[in-house]
């Protein structure tokens, strides 16, 4: 169960330490909102989040129906996400995390199914041979389309033909997976990461579909 509170800017000035940043890209504008998960009063099967008042940039790309409307709609986006960032960073200097969701005009989702025969099927699954396979077919799916990964997630995996949950430690001969994928442009992706560096440089970012965020926040 998650719960909201809304609360003063005053409160992070004592809580800079603990906020979470959401940020969501959306069709007509930029928002964003600082959340501080607590921990005292909350029992264990609840999530709860005190929040300050969101921040929001608006953009119209309905008046962009003439001349280079891709080059100009990036330009009217990314001052709104400039706009956002510098406000967040006059809010909070150093969040414990970002994370950023994507409105389905801006994504692309990929459901990839593979059979892998592996090379060695006497020596155990690492985490790198794993992450090997994730980044191979991220690279099937977006060469020459100018894409970037934002995000991965294992469905489903099977080794020998029995399901595991976790690939890593296991012997086998072939791995079936399902995999799914999200991506960005790299234009937009390259404005989002150049932000992100400046203000946040060193705060993990975590990158969801809108659909998926409140998912991500549990």
């Amino acid at each position: 169960m998650k719960l909201f509170s809304q609360t003063s800017s005053g409160f992070f000035a004592h809580h800079r330490e603990a906020v979470d940043v959401v940020i969501d890209i959306g069709t007509a504008s930029v928002s964003a909102v600082i959340a501080n998960r607590l921990t005292e009063g909350v029992s264990e099967n609840q999530v709860r989040y005190e929040t300050g008042n969101p921040l929001n940039q608006s953009f119209n790309l309905l008046d962009l129906s003439h001349g280079n409307f891709e080059a100009r709609a990036w330009h009217v986006m990314n001052i709104a996400l400039s706009k956002i960032f510098v406000d967040l960073a006059a809010s909070t200097s150093r969040p414990h995390s970002i994370r950023l969701s994507f409105a389905s005009l801006f994504f692309k989702e990929y459901t990839v199914k593979k059979t892998i025969t592996r090379e060695h099927p006497s020596q155990p699954i690492s985490r790198q041979e794993v992450d090997g396979y994730i980044e191979a077919y991220a690279k099937e799916i977006s060469e020459g389309k100018g894409m970037t990964m934002i995000s991965s997630r294992l469905l489903k995996i099977t080794v020998n033909g029995y399901h595991v949950t976790d690939a890593v430690g296991y012997t086998g001969d072939t791995i079936d997976c399902s995999m799914q994928y999200l991506f960005v442009s790299e234009a937009l992706y390259s404005n989002v990461h150049e932000l992100l560096q400046k203000h946040f440089p060193s705060t993990p970012v975590a990158f969801y579909s809108d659909a998926d965020i409140l998912v991500g926040l549990v």
